[in-house]
């Protein structure tokens, strides 16, 4: 058997899959700080400002099966009554109970959001964020 044509795959693909990896990491650096402030500022303006429910925000970075995940989110027990409200008041929203969560039958209290909220205000600068660092890996990537 005779060999009509020989490929040599360029370097790149063959580490693709980490540099693309390697982006994502970027991206998601570049995000946590913005969600973050985003949070801090939408739990002052929205919430109680005792300041717990801001000393008990945590953050974590995970693996999911094909992904990085970061998570933000207080810890303070009573945080999670600001997001989804209680009782019937916190049933009026539509909006789910949380995992392990039910609405009782007391009136209860309104929601009071601000994480959500935090999310829309730092969805644009995350995205902005992340087109500038795609831009550059754009500019820089060669195919030798």
């Amino acid at each position: 058997m005779s060999e009509f044509v020989q490929v040599q795959p360029p370097k790149i693909l063959f580490n693709f899959r980490s540099v693309i990896e390697d982006l994502r990491d970027e991206i998601i650096g570049e995000a946590a700080p913005i969600l973050r402030r985003e949070e801090e500022a939408s739990i002052r303006a929205r919430w109680y400002r005792l300041g717990r429910t801001l000393r008990s925000l945590h953050e974590e970075m995970a693996m999911e099966p094909g992904r990085r995940v970061y998570r933000l989110f207080p810890t303070a027990p009573h945080a999670i009554f600001g997001e989804f409200g209680t009782g019937r008041r916190g049933a009026a929203t539509g909006q789910p109970a949380p995992r392990g969560w039910k609405y009782g039958d007391k009136p209860g209290m309104e929601a009071r959001r601000y994480s959500r909220i935090a999310v829309e205000i730092a969805r644009p600068k995350v995205i902005q964020a992340a087109q500038e660092i795609a831009r550059r890996f754009a500019k820089n990537v060669t195919v030798k």
